[in-house]
């Protein structure tokens, strides 16, 4: 699989060589994409003659080279198949797997679906192709050579698909995912059958392509233009089945044709295409295993569309599809009678969740606040303006998402009004932004206030009901007690640089106070004075040094108290003070 015979490495080095001639003569804008035409050849079995009388065994030399096969058979029949270069040599046999009635179109879609079809497996440059049939008439068996590769171009033709290499595009930036888009891997576009469909995405299906694991960097791109031949052509789907791929080097593709960042209809889970976003791993993995940068991939693309969609990317979140509770990253196993994603990746989910998990949280801004004036604080989380926010304190999807600042802000929270509900805030450099409306539309207060590098805090700090802002700098603390110009401002010295400050009402006066956080230790403050002893008011050890630190009213109180959140999970205490937690 992936071999060059001795002819080949001749040809590509004359290729190689006229390439250089073309490219003086009449070169290639940058970011062109000259690519080699894909052919499909049927092959029907009944047209040649079995190995041996009485075996179902049969030697076929097509008529033109190819790198993909792919079978149709009768449903109960089994095709083993190897295939060869120049008839002597021959790779290991190998089970052609068949396409399940969960794999495809949508039942109601107008796309057909492929009953008796095998999947499209890279086996390299090939012109010989052994079959072996049980179960059914060697008759009834046809196969589908494909040549996305162009092995049977002319060298001129040869010589201007080497110009990709040199003349390739970058991948295009999706947001803060980079993936190579059709054009780049060399879709045909003239193949497609009709126009994309669209629906809100609510969950994703991770896939396996079932095809060879043994490919090149430079061969991978092919592998997805013949799939996209197999998927359009020869089943007579809209275009390729699957939203995105994955490679072993871990370079995510664009698929199906409409825009990566929008929900569009696949064909990868029959059922469940409508409302979901199928990820295929290109290989076979029932007994290999992913390679770490493609399960890597994986995670950057998973998190980067469930964010696109405002989805909570968290492996505690459930979303339902057609009435079948889910995950917001399942295998497709998980919704029909198949084995993908394969064994091995199944087995990986877990892990592949922890990652989306962790790469949408580094990335993420935990903050509380009582977004819906019932005295209760609750959680909420901000990546890139987006706000996720939860008006109780359970498991789950949000209650409400809204859209206040961008990538690059500091986010912030506070009661900004005094009406008893928390709104969002951001400081982008030294001016902050501050809303009251709990929909966050527009800015309705704006101050200039301390200095980039800043830490951000805010508080009620005088008691009068309304919060305000303020910044630490260093052991320095300044905070303000009104958002006009003559506003009175604290100035407190506490704690040291590398500690994680922490604001809140620790002793429910009414007022809200300083504290910091080192290492598992938590030192809180009952005024806004300075002081030369951390613990003189209040001080514990509760959770661990990585966890991100948090303190609100979680009762309803007026006390605020501690908690963490560790990865997914908010761990709080009711009761001030520390002790075990989690």
């Amino acid at each position: 699989m992936g071999r060059t015979s001795a002819n080949g490495v001749a040809s590509m080095a004359a290729a190689a060589a006229l390439t250089v001639v073309l490219t003086l003569l009449n070169p290639v804008p940058a970011g062109a994409q000259v690519v080699p035409e894909t052919r499909i050849e049927t092959v029907r079995l009944s047209d040649a003659a079995p190995r041996a009388a009485g075996r179902s065994q049969t030697s076929v030399t097509t008529n033109r080279p190819f790198a993909m096969l792919a079978f149709r058979f009768p449903a109960g029949a089994s095709v083993r198949f190897r295939t060869s270069e120049d008839g002597r040599s021959w790779d290991p046999w190998q089970t052609a797997r068949a396409l399940g009635l969960a794999e495809g179109p949508d039942p109601a879609s107008t796309e057909r679906a492929a009953p008796e079809r095998s999947h499209a497996v890279w086996v390299g440059p090939a012109r010989w192709l052994e079959v072996d049939v049980t179960g059914a008439e060697r008759s009834s068996v046809v196969a589908t050579a494909i040549d996305p590769l162009g092995l049977s171009d002319s060298l001129v033709e040869r010589a201007r698909s080497a110009l990709r290499a040199a003349f390739g595009a970058p991948a295009r930036a999706w947001g803060a995912h980079a993936a190579i888009t059709r054009a780049q891997w060399g879709a045909d576009e003239s193949w497609r059958r009709s126009a994309p469909s669209y629906a809100p995405v609510r969950t994703t299906f991770v896939h396996h392509t079932a095809g060879s694991n043994d490919y090149t960097a430079e061969e991978a791109p092919a592998i997805v233009r013949g799939i996209y031949a197999y998927h359009a052509r020869t089943l007579g789907w809209n275009d390729i089945g699957y939203n995105a791929l994955v490679d072993r080097f871990g370079r995510v593709y664009e698929g199906r044709y409409g825009g990566l960042e929008r929900g569009v209809v696949g064909a990868h889970a029959s059922g469940f295409n409508t409302g979901s976003f199928g990820v295929s791993l290109m290989g076979n993995f029932e007994a290999a295993r992913p390679t770490e940068a493609m399960l890597r991939g994986a995670a950057r693309i998973l998190a980067w569309k469930l964010e696109q969609h405002g989805l909570t990317p968290y492996a505690s979140a459930r979303a339902k599809l057609n009435g079948v509770a889910l995950r917001m990253v399942n295998g497709h196993r998980d919704v029909g009678a198949t084995a993908c994603p394969g064994a091995v990746t199944y087995g990986l989910l877990s892990r592949l969740r922890s990652e989306v998990d962790r790469r949408v949280l580094r990335t993420v801004t935990r903050l509380t606040g009582d977004w819906d004036g019932d005295g209760i604080d609750t959680p909420a989380y901000v990546r890139n303006g987006r706000w996720r926010l939860m008006d109780r304190l359970r498991s789950g999807r949000p209650d409400r998402a809204v859209t206040f600042g961008r990538a690059g802000d500091v986010f912030v929270a506070g009661d900004w009004d005094g009406d008893g509900i928390d709104t969002p805030g951001i400081r982008r450099g030294r001016r902050w932004l501050l809303t009251n409306d709990p929909l966050a539309r527009s800015a309705d207060l704006g101050l200039r206030f301390g200095e980039p590098d800043d830490v951000a805090v805010t508080g009620d700090w005088d008691g009068d009901g309304i919060d305000t802002v303020g910044v630490r700098r260093g052991r320095r603390w300044f905070l303000r007690n009104a958002h006009g110009p003559a506003a009175d401002l604290l100035r407190v010295r506490f704690g040291d640089r590398d500690d994680t400050p922490l604001t809140g009402d620790w002793d429910g006066d009414g007022d809200d106070t300083i504290g910091v956080r080192r290492g598992s230790r938590w030192y809180l403050r009952h005024h806004n004075r300075s002081g030369s002893g951390l613990g003189d008011d209040a001080a514990f050890v509760l959770g661990a040094s990585r966890d991100v630190p948090v303190g609100a009213d979680w009762s309803g109180d007026g006390v605020d108290t501690p908690g963490v959140v560790r990865g997914t999970r908010w761990l709080l205490r009711l009761s001030p003070g520390g002790g075990r937690i989690g």
